[in-house]
């Protein structure tokens, strides 16, 4: 099944039903073929954009920080996979950037970043790596192994997190090396606000 990635403004209507009226719709039929930036034959599971991060713009070895929203939605990271039985099997973990998609890791699943760094973290099935804004390298980051479905950045805490497939989380300490693990039961995916709270939901 093709699957369309767009980023753009987001689109709404009024639900047609009556009991329902205040009910933001969103079809096809009202996003144009201007604003398709990918296509795939696989399912696109997983967009980050992560809109309360800052993104960069690299001048030779000085990042600047974008301040035009626009600039903002051009770089995004998202995942594909295919659908086996209904068991999520993930390809490959794609970077939209300056008007191009790129494959950046293959099996990789999902991607977070600090705010006051030039690059992006990513969770695959065999550890973490690293995406440097710098010179559009990806490399890997530290000696984990772990199969990694979802990482996360605090803030707060600069400590990274992640899910594993077996829905375990896990803090992340000494540059990538070792793994402390957190009392959370079956998570299925995380998340930290701005004050050093965590959240998930579970099975």
């Amino acid at each position: 099944m093709k699957i369309f990635l767009f980023l753009s403004l987001f689109l709404t209507a009024t639900a047609t039903n009556n009991e329902d009226k205040n009910t933001p719709v969103i079809t096809r039929n009202f996003v144009t073929k201007t604003y398709l930036k990918h296509t795939s034959q696989n399912d696109v599971v997983n967009i980050i954009v992560p809109l309360n991060k800052k993104y960069f713009r690299v001048n030779e070895d000085e990042i600047t920080y974008l301040d035009d929203i626009d600039d903002a939605f051009n770089v995004c990271f998202f995942t594909e996979a295919d659908n086996v039985k209904g068991d999520r099997k993930y390809q490959d973990l794609y970077i939209y950037k300056n008007g191009e998609t790129t494959k950046i890791l293959e099996n990789g699943r999902d991607a977070t970043a600090f705010s006051n760094e030039g690059k992006a973290y990513l969770g695959a099935c065999d550890g973490i790596y690293v995406y440097d804004y710098r010179n559009s390298t990806t490399y890997k980051y530290g000696s984990l192994t772990d199969n990694i479905i979802q990482i996360e950045a605090n803030h707060q805490t600069g400590v990274l997190y992640f899910v594993t497939y077996d829905h375990q989380v896990f803090s992340v300490a000494d540059e990538g090396t070792k793994k402390n693990k957190i009392n959370i039961n079956d998570a299925q995916e995380i998340a930290f606000d701005f004050n050093n709270n965590l959240y998930y939901y579970d099975g």
